[in-house]
């Protein structure tokens, strides 16, 4: 369970049976109405007409090209199958079989920052559950390689009559979670709208790095916000330059410069998104998170002035109480860094194990067959 916690990132309704959208293949626990809106997502992405490509994106994302048919590609040899957030882990889904690993050493499970002795917060304490906190998406399938590798053993789910074993941190699957499809969290009540397509499509380049990687940091694996972070105790940083946050926060950057349907209070949303994820970013040396702080705390104060312009809503009172809370914390944390640090080392993201390959040819066909 802690592997599966340290990959994961912050609704139900109608059941459908299992289908395949362009190489993604949804479970019957996927509630109808999320896998449309993921469907919608996909279309967007690969039709999106991209004319102001980010190339740290594409560079880091070692692409070739940051156009639809380059992302699609990108994300379907990481992501293939997606289980709904009612979905259980248990004895009757879960299954097993021998299995011959890559003789590769594991990853460590990252320790908790301590003080005082202990795990979790300062002074030695484990944080508190935090309801604010929610998961958007979990990769289940780096959680199963991983914790099968050590006894030789491929765990796996029963995905629709399908045996599904994690050979691979490729295997590519994913969980809904509570936060994916949780109304505050929408940036328009169009659950379709560019915005939140975007929102979710992050997500999804967030969960895909996690199926990449090999030996000690196979699945590109969360570690703990340091102490006087605004997630200290949380398995929610990463200490590489490449990892999961900066791929998230890339591809959003990426698709928001380039979204034509977006407010402008979507945009400073979405940007506000881009700068939390970049300030997870732990390294050995602090001035260019310092810069990435500030810079969230500016998107912040201009986010808040626009609910500021709503103040008579009950909703809007409470959304900036939030804003204000979130902004103290990120000025606390700048005043604790230092300004002397180093750029986060890049880690190599080739995968191990038994896993597909799937070419731009084999993108361009699942999506014009998807289309029809």
């Amino acid at each position: 369970m802690k592997l599966i916690a340290l990959l994961a990132i912050a609704t139900l309704g109608q059941v459908q049976a299992a289908e395949e959208f362009g190489g993604f293949n949804f479970h019957s626990t996927v509630a109808k109405s999320q896998s449309e809106a993921l469907k919608s997502d996909i279309k967007y992405l690969y039709q999106n007409p991209i004319t102001k490509p980010d190339a740290e994106f594409i560079s880091t994302g070692e692409m070739s090209a940051g156009d639809g048919l380059n992302m699609h590609n990108w994300l379907i040899n990481r992501v293939r199958y997606i289980i709904g957030q009612s979905y259980q882990l248990n004895d009757a889904n879960v299954i097993g079989t021998r299995f011959n690993f890559p003789k590769t050493p594991l990853p460590n499970l990252p320790e908790a920052p301590t003080s005082g002795g202990g795990s979790g917060t300062p002074g030695g304490e484990t944080p508190a559950p935090n309801p604010e906190v929610k998961v958007v998406m979990t990769n289940l399938g780096g959680a199963l390689y991983l914790g099968g590798k050590p006894q030789g053993f491929a765990l796996g789910i029963k995905f629709d009559g399908k045996n599904l074993y994690a050979k691979s941190p490729r295997v590519g699957l994913l969980q809904v979670g509570e936060g994916l499809f949780l109304e505050r969290f929408m940036l328009n009540k169009d659950m379709k709208a560019p915005a939140n397509a975007i929102f979710r499509l992050g997500t999804l380049f967030h969960e895909a790095r996690h199926s990449d990687g090999n030996g000690a940091h196979s699945g590109f694996l969360h570690d703990y916000c340091p102490t006087g972070h605004p997630y200290a105790g949380y398995g929610a940083c990463e200490a590489s330059g490449n990892g999961s946050y900066t791929i998230g926060a890339l591809s959003t950057r990426h698709l928001l410069q380039n979204c034509t349907g977006c407010s402008t209070a979507e945009k400073s949303a979405l940007q506000a998104n881009v700068l939390d994820s970049f300030s997870r970013i732990i390294s050995n040396t602090n001035s260019s998170r310092i810069s990435t702080l500030q810079s969230l705390v500016e998107t912040y104060k201009s986010i808040k002035t626009i609910y500021e312009a709503n103040a008579s809503s009950e909703q809007a009172k409470i959304e900036i109480k939030t804003i204000e809370n979130q902004i103290v914390l990120l000025e606390l944390e700048i005043a604790s860094l230092s300004v002397d640090a180093q750029k986060a080392p890049f880690l190599d993201p080739r995968p191990e194990g038994d896993h597909d390959k799937f070419s731009l040819d084999d993108s361009r066909r699942l999506m014009t067959k998807a289309l029809k």
